[in-house]
């Protein structure tokens, strides 16, 4: 017989106790228990209340928090200009304990500049490129946290030297298809559990139903998935994706949208568990981490991770402007890289 235990995260020598004491562990985390009810379920029923508490970022707890009338999104504190004294100071003040630097790709490491020619927008940002390297030589981890399926991000993170040409990561995990998928130090672990089959009828029948026929379609990339489905999908009919699949609890599926498509997926599938699920394995803090953003499936990260930062193509008026901490000045890859000089790595 198992004796469950709840446990302080372990502190990292010669760190203050109650800067890393940020959430609980249970002593037996590959158990059934665990596996049929989750980490947060436990933490909700079993940890004491201060620990519940201490999980939340700090400013951002649900309770107390406003909400605008005219959108029904939640007012909570504006995010701190990178480009002012105070952001820069704020940087510098995360840069002490910083070991991994988790960053979505499409809109946060890539070409999104207004003036940029058609043909390399969407592509890898040189200035995001030689920040990636400055990290990862100094020793900082870094984490493809991204919605595209497991070989194109496996492809990228060769060509940026986080893997070696046998596709075996040098200690910087990836998470795939928006936290479905996660590979770490040579595996690959599906961490949803709706088969992929019931997610490719639903997306099938999605598209037979009004307003998407005719205007959606599945994406060229969905051979290569292994959990969620692609649906190429206009942005005027993205929260009609989202609120289709809320409308049908029992499927056990979300459709997770970005700026120019939709993901189906299992319900349970976000960013911010899979990336709490390799904090878990690397033994790191959340105050160990660094979070960047740009779109609708990376709220979660914002909404989990204290040290989070958003480049200027978040802020279009259709999302939260409070969930992330800090804002950077330019869009894209060069927010991204503006954001990473700051870091006293």
């Amino acid at each position: 017989m198992r004796v469950w235990r709840l446990r302080p995260w372990r502190a990292r020598p010669g760190a203050n106790r109650e800067g890393t004491t940020a959430g609980l562990r249970l002593c037996s985390m590959r158990s059934p228990l665990r596996r049929r009810c989750g980490y947060d379920t436990i933490m909700q029923r079993f940890a004491p209340r201060k620990f519940r508490e201490a999980r939340r970022p700090a400013g951002r707890s649900a309770k107390g928090m406003k909400t605008d009338k005219k959108n029904g999104n939640r007012i909570g504190p504006r995010p701190v200009a990178l480009d002012t004294a105070a952001g820069r100071a704020l940087m510098k003040s995360w840069s002490a304990d910083l070991r991994l630097c988790a960053t979505d790709v499409d809109g946060t490491i890539t070409m999104e500049d207004a003036d940029a020619p058609a043909h390399v927008r969407g592509c890898l940002h040189p200035a995001a490129y030689e920040q990636i390297q400055r990290l990862a030589a100094a020793g900082v981890r870094v984490a493809l946290v991204t919605g595209r399926p497991l070989p194109t991000a496996e492809g990228l993170a060769l060509y940026l030297g986080l893997t070696d040409r046998n596709r075996t990561e040098i200690g910087h995990p990836i998470v795939a298809e928006n936290g479905a998928v996660v590979k770490m130090n040579g595996k690959v672990t599906r961490l949803a559990r709706a088969p992929r089959r019931r997610a490719l009828a639903a997306a099938r029948a999605m598209l037979e139903a009004k307003p998407f026929k005719g205007a959606c379609e599945l994406t060229f990339d969905n051979k290569r998935r292994i959990c969620d489905v692609g649906v190429h999908t206009p942005p005027e009919l993205l929260p009609q994706a989202r609120a289709y699949f809320e409308r049908r609890p029992e499927l056990g599926l979300q459709a997770v949208t970005s700026n120019i498509m939709s993901h189906v997926v299992c319900a349970r599938a976000s960013k911010a568990r899979a990336l709490d699920w390799v904090l878990e394995r690397m033994d790191l803090d959340p105050r160990n981490v660094i979070v960047f953003g740009d779109s609708d499936t990376d709220i979660p990260l914002f909404e989990a991770f204290e040290r989070s930062v958003a480049v200027s193509n978040y802020f279009d008026g259709t999302r939260d402007p409070g969930l992330p901490a800090a804002a950077a000045p330019l869009p894209g890859g060069a927010g991204f890289a503006a954001a990473c000089r700051l870091l006293a790595v």
